[in-house]
């Protein structure tokens, strides 16, 4: 059994900055009603995703290892 790749610390960094970015710029940028509606709850998941990845970093724990 093929073990897993890890990505790197700044990999990582860079992943979670590149979502949040995109949250930031989905959330405060709405096209129109209905994406705006989608977008927010996808943002949100999002955003949560990219958190964990930063804790992840911060914490290094892989216990729930993302990547």
């Amino acid at each position: 059994m093929k073990k897993q790749r890890h990505f790197s610390f700044s990999e990582k960094s860079i992943i979670a900055a590149i979502l949040l970015f995109s949250c930031i710029i989905a959330y405060f940028i709405p096209i129109n009603i209905v994406w705006y509606k989608i977008s927010s709850a996808i943002t949100i998941f999002v955003f949560i995703f990219a958190v964990m990845l930063f804790v992840e970093n911060i914490t290094q724990n892989e216990t729930f290892s993302l990547f």
